[in-house]
């Protein structure tokens, strides 16, 4: 398929905002650097995040407890904070918890036990989150003007970026623009160092929908390299080192320049 520059496609003065989605305290600025820098001076950008949360009692998955990886939702939260400044960019920090720490309200056990339950498939005991994401986002987003949201196309499978997928789509009015974004790392390389990239074409057919127009926009990989520093505690989790680092942000290239990825969809109403 065609990929088409984003920017040459699309008329931003016709909307009043630009709203990205990020699932977890690092997913915009991995996933997003490039648009949200080549938009700064020609339309207002806000990044929504998800999963900032504290753990609820009683306490961490003992599961997850050790996981590379981790760090205190505080540090996180601050680490996001950073970045967002770096990118001069306003930002909203939600309340909810990650996947790996969600209880059922029901029965008070842990919705997702293991990675491979927080992988494609959303569980029951999420619906009562899911709704009250959906009405919380839509009072962020919605009746206050034409914007363009950007949501996770959920490459990879991840649960919390299926929702915000799901929810994104929920949000299509006609005054709402919807752009996914392919989601690293898992688009570069699988869940695992050394596993096959993940493509948008599961992505897709695991939203129900058919893909419409690919578009892209030019990064600097290196400014986007110095942003994603700020997420110290997890650049442990995400690549072995600088080089792997710079690699996966040039996963997607044109005349070796690297790219973002960005789709819509052939039942928006975009």
């Amino acid at each position: 398929m065609k990929t088409k520059p984003l920017l040459k496609n699309i008329d931003l003065s016709k909307y009043e905002r630009l709203v990205v989605l990020s699932p977890h305290l690092d997913d915009a600025a991995l996933s997003c650097h490039g648009l949200l820098e080549a938009v700064r001076k020609k339309i207002p950008r806000l990044v929504i995040t998800v999963c900032c949360s504290q753990p609820p009692k009683p306490g961490l998955n003992k599961k997850t407890r050790g996981r590379r990886g981790f760090a205190p939702p505080k540090q996180r939260r601050a680490e996001d904070i950073a970045a967002m400044e770096a990118m001069k960019c306003s930002f909203v920090h939600l309340g909810f918890p990650d996947a790996i720490h969600r209880r059922s309200a029901s029965s008070g056990d842990f919705v997702y036990t293991s990675e491979g339950t927080r992988s494609g498939q959303l569980r029951l005991d999420d619906a009562n989150y899911i709704e009250e994401l959906y009405l919380i986002i839509s009072r962020l987003c919605c009746n206050m003007g034409p914007l363009i949201l950007v949501a996770p196309l959920g490459i990879g499978g991840h649960v919390d970026h299926i929702i915000c997928a799901q929810i994104a789509m929920r949000l299509v009015k006609a005054n709402i623009k919807l752009l996914f974004y392919e989601d690293l790392p898992y688009v570069w390389r699988g869940t695992q160092p050394n596993e096959k990239p993940y493509d948008a074409k599961k992505a897709f057919e695991r939203l129900g929908v058919l893909p419409g127009s690919k578009f892209s926009v030019e990064v600097d990989e290196y400014k986007k390299a110095s942003v994603m520093k700020c997420y110290e505690s997890q650049l442990v989790l995400l690549f072995s080192d600088d080089d792997e680092m710079l690699n996966a942000f040039r996963y997607a290239s044109i005349n070796d320049q690297a790219q973002e990825i960005f789709w819509t969809t052939k039942v928006t109403k975009n």
